[in-house]
């Protein structure tokens, strides 16, 4: 009996390694060439372990020990006799589930959860329909229609099989009702997409799974031994990798795909050693399942393992009860109640004795105190309501940390504490030389920042790991690279080399002239600058970190005799006369590079995220307050939220050039988390020098619309995207999402409710002032869409989803500004195009801004002062537009005009043609009949943050404060590049 628990154990430690890797497994992404090697490697391990029987528990024949995993009600557990095909045909089952698997996955975003709940309710129908055909063998030959129906009817009801049918049925409908209870995420099901489709081959993979359950049980309970049954295992599995690898070459010759070879090329070490790896799991529970299904039936497997399949989501939705992810608590409570009561009802049913050495009993009991405590907390945490706005708490709080923030950033004020200061932040280290210089440099340009400029510590901190010989000889390399400009310092004057015509001739000539104003207090020295939007530097993190640890002692200014053997990036270019293959990069590839920056266990380390359907609530919640983004800092580190790999078009097109995978000095203008640049305030081409300049005279916040503006355009994407990449892209591009989700044109996105915290409850408090309690409600999208003031829509879009897309011809560059609130979000391949950011934020309107980018100054910005920060998953977009507007009166669709305003708001019902009364009742929307007792929005909160922003910018984000923090930053890297660190040093 230990043997056999032992058996179950590691039937299901595997089955749950299994079920949780493949959610960060490469698997999905080069799936046919991974089923062929993972199913290797399981029939290699299958082989191995026939041979080493030791640890097996030993079979002398087919039947006969009474220590197996019986089948309880259902008496008969003995499988006919196989016939001569079924080993054919079970081969060829698996290789269609793995096809269908694929396919489905492929389009997971217009599935339906919960399907494959269901599993055991058809692995009993298949072991009732044949325990009755057994029983019809001994039936009277005379008995009319009727009468055998009538002893069915008796039997069925006299004998055991009703709780047993019954146990599956409650752990069947429990698995589906906790499992169905989702958030969805805005990667949508495109109009496009065979929805109806998916969802037949769901049901057809759920039959597959039957099928594969109930053959294998057929053929394995008919070999002899142990031994047998493994190489039986061993068989199928590589009759299944031939078969996997005949259909992946015969669709060769139905579509397009790349070369053999490509694929081939891909395989890397670590996805090898992986797959390996995971092919020895995969063995063990295929194992382990075959010598438990062969020595009863298959059912109580299939139960346990749908049952803890069911159990992990369920915890999940039990501690979100309360929060914005869970507003069905009767829902969960009562799904998880069905699921323990089916398992324990089966667990007796089945004759199963324990599970996971734990007694039936005490598990029974268990179970029981669960579905108490779970019903007790859904009731108190179900009708859980907040008498303030989260949001109301979060600006304010957001105000008083803003005043703590300029305190540290600015507490130096004279250069004595100045020096001190340094000191303390940089762990003893001393000011870089002319540190005075620089000092008298700010103070003259009344910088409102002269103490915190971490991002530039952060920046060259890996570097004082490298010798300043390696430094300087890796910028002399960089000069060969494409997209890079060389700035040269020397004898006090700054110049570049780009050509008279070139694009980018302008963003260089006015970094020169800013480095021209100090450039005479600079050694000589070369600079490295990225000219393209895109970050270059994707140095792996164990590179970065080994760097960073042999620069540590730097603080003393040792200098480092020997230089680290490192991977050089510039072979690969040397070593080909392909100059296409050095300067592209496959989107999958990127994705790999991209995990590799992030430490060993993190979200993002395996460059991988399949489950596009589900809101990846681990993703978002480190760095938010329910719905809402709290730290902006922690929300642009990346490496725990690998569902941005399928959110964000950066990581869905191929960069125009090749990152560079060692650690460099190139100067860009942003960079994300991931990348290794330095950054610089590197004004965008064509733009003006000073964002704040504006065509025409900015209105006051009051007097302009009410609406949330964006205006996008992708034109150029199809020329370097594959047709997979096209496909991430219409479905999860971060623009695509933004326009489908908020315009709601086509009635195919899963996503139909949208989640927003409203009002709950009215009263009057002592002074006879409304006072309103909120919680979270689901209100349909469409409506939304049609209540609040959106204006967002494409300028330009050539997908192939195009009639999806609501598209505006484009308008002059300055009409955004008559706008309250405007939308900034990154491009395919960097930040806000044309510096849209630093313009709305020097005006008065509300800089909605969502960007996983850093620029020089994103550190002295401070979200919910000077900007309101969106999560690029848009799942709070409506809410906190809504805090701001207030819900509009509900109108029917009507066809847009070119110059109609968005529609009126109304306070209590009628229009607002007052704007001091708007201001002195704090919102300027009411929400019409739609709700109870509608919504004010919180105008005042909003123009609060326009001018916080606009003055703040006004101070902080100058030409001046440019050249303030070059200057601060060549300073420091000319101590990094000199020879003799220690005598770089300020002393007084």
């Amino acid at each position: 009996m230990a043997s056999n628990e032992f058996t179950v154990l590691c039937a299901v430690a595997s089955f749950l390694w299994l079920s949780s890797n493949i959610q960060q497994h490469q698997l999905i992404e080069q799936p046919r060439i991974s089923y062929i090697l993972l199913f290797l490697a399981a029939s290699l391990a299958s082989f191995t372990a026939s041979f080493i029987p030791q640890w097996l528990r030993r079979r002398s024949g087919r039947f006969g020990d009474d220590d197996g995993f019986r089948g309880g009600a259902l008496e008969d557990s003995h499988a006919e006799k196989p016939r001569r095909r079924f080993l054919t045909l079970l081969v060829t089952c698996i290789i269609l589930r793995l096809e269908v698997f694929h396919q489905v996955s492929a389009n997971l975003q217009c599935s339906k959860p919960g399907i494959e709940s269901l599993l055991p309710l058809l692995v009993l129908f298949f072991e009732l329909g044949r325990s009755q055909v057994r029983k019809e063998d001994h039936d009277d030959m005379g008995e009319t229609i009727y009468e055998a129906i009538g002893k069915w009817v008796t039997d069925f009801l006299n004998d055991s099989h009703l709780i047993y049918i019954l146990s599956i049925l409650l752990l069947s409908g429990g698995a589906y009702l906790v499992t169905t209870q989702h958030t969805a995420s805005t990667y949508f099901c495109s109009s496009l997409d065979p929805g109806s489709l998916v969802v037949w081959m769901q049901w057809a993979g759920l039959l597959l799974d039957c099928s594969i359950v109930i053959l294998s049980w057929r053929l394995f309970t008919w070999t002899l031994s142990s031994k047998t049954r493994l190489r039986t295992l061993g068989n199928i599995l590589l009759a299944s990798a031939i078969g996997t690898a005949v259909l992946s070459c015969m669709s060769r010759f139905l579509r397009v795909w790349p070369p053999m070879s490509d694929l081939f090329r891909d395989l890397h070490l670590l996805f090898t050693l992986g797959l390996f790896f995971d092919g020895l799991v995969f063995a063990v529970f295929l194992g382990s399942s075959s010598l438990l299904i062969a020595d009863g039936k298959p059912l109580p497997l299939v139960g346990i393992l749908t049952f803890l399949s069911a159990i992990f989501p369920a915890t999940q939705k039990i501690k979100a009860i309360g929060s914005w992810e869970n507003l069905s608590p009767a829902t969960t409570a009562f799904g998880f109640g069905l699921l323990c009561l089916g398992f324990s009802f089966f667990i007796f049913a089945g004759n199963i004795r324990s599970v996971l050495l734990i007694r039936r009993t005490i598990l029974v009991l268990i179970l029981a105190v669960l579905v108490i405590a779970t019903t007790i907390y859904s009731i108190v945490k179900g009708s859980h309501t907040v008498n303030d706005h989260p949001l109301q708490r979060l600006i304010y709080d957001s105000r008083v940390g803003s005043n703590r923030w300029l305190l540290q950033a600015a507490t130096s004020n004279s250069l004595p504490v100045a020096v001190r200061e340094y000191e303390a932040r940089h762990h003893g280290r001393k000011p870089p030389a002319k540190f005075d210089v620089w000092y008298d440099f700010a103070s003259l340009r009344y910088s409102p920042i002269v103490d915190h400029f971490a991002q530039i510590n952060s920046d060259l901190l890996p570097f004082w790991g490298l010798s300043p010989q390696k430094i300087r000889e890796d910028i002399s390399r960089l000069s060969s690279e494409p997209g890079i400009a060389m700035v040269k310092i020397k004898s006090g004057r700054a110049s570049h080399n780009l050509i008279p015509n070139s694009a980018e001739r302008a963003s260089l000539d006015d970094l020169v002239e800013m480095i021209n104003t100090f450039a005479e207090h600079l050694p000589d020295m070369e600079l490295a600058v990225n000219t393209n939007e895109t970050p270059r530097v994707l140095a792996p993190w164990d590179h970065v970190q080994n760097s960073i640890s042999a620069g540590a002692g730097e603080t003393k200014y040792y200098k480092r005799d020997t230089v680290p053997p490192e991977e050089k990036l510039f072979q690969e270019s040397e070593a080909t006369g392909n100059p296409l293959q050095s300067t592209t990069t496959p989107v999958r590839a990127l994705r790999e590079m991209t995990g590799l920056t992030c430490p060993s266990g993190t979200g993002m380390r395996s460059g991988v995220h399949w489950n596009t359907r589900d809101f990846c609530s681990s993703c978002a919640k480190p760095q938010s307050q329910g719905q809402y983004p709290t730290d902006w800092a922690l929300y642009q580190e990346l490496c725990h939220q690998p569902d941005l790999l399928r959110l964000h078009s950066f990581y869905m097109t191929s960069p125009k050039l090749r990152p560079l995978q060692e650690l460099v000095p190139v100067f860009s203008r942003s960079k994300t988390d991931s990348y290794r640049d330095i950054l610089i305030p590197l004004q965008p081409s064509g733009q003006p020098p000073n964002p704040s300049e504006h065509k025409e005279e900015d209105k006051d916040f009051i007097s302009k619309r009410k609406a949330l503006f964006w205006r996008g355009s992708v034109d150029q994407r199809s020329k370097r995207t594959t047709t997979s990449q096209q496909h991430d892209l219409i479905h999860g591009g971060h623009q695509e999402r933004l326009v489908h989700l908020v315009n709601n044109n086509i009635n195919h996105t899963i996503r139909s409710e949208t989640t927003l915290i409203l009002p709950a409850s009215k009263s009057k408090d002592s002074n006879n002032v409304d006072k309103f309690t909120y919680n979270y409600q689901h209100l349909p999208t469409e409506s939304l869409n049609n209540m609040l003031p959106f204006d967002i829509k494409f300028t330009a879009y050539n997908g192939p989803n195009k009639a999806e897309m609501t598209i505006k011809p484009d308008i002059d560059s300055d009409s955004p500004l008559k706008n309250q609130y405007i939308l900034t979000i990154d491009s395919d391949s960097g930040p806000p195009a044309q510096n849209i950011f630093l313009t709305v934020l020097h005006s008065t309107s509300v800089p909605f801004y969502g960007s996983i980018f850093k620029e020089w100054y994103t550190e002295r910005l401070l979200p919910w002062v000077h900007y309101v920060p969106v999560d690029l998953r848009w799942h709070a977009l409506h809410g906190t537009l809504a805090y701001f507007t207030g819900f509009l009166e509900q109108q029917p669709e009507q066809p847009p005009e070119e110059d109609k305003e968005v529609k009126k708001p109304v306070v209590d019902g009628k229009n607002n043609k007052n704007k001091e009364e708007v201001e002195s009742r704090g919102g300027g929307g009411g929400g019409g009949n739609f709700l109870g007792m509608g919504m004010q929005g919180n105008v005042l909160d909003g123009r609060w943050i326009a001018d916080e922003g606009r003055k703040w910018a006004g101070k902080a984000l100058r030409r001046e404060d440019r050249e303030v923090y070059l200057f601060r930053l060549l300073l420091e890297w000319a101590r990094v590049v000199s020879d003799d660190r220690e005598k770089m040093k300020f002393v007084f």
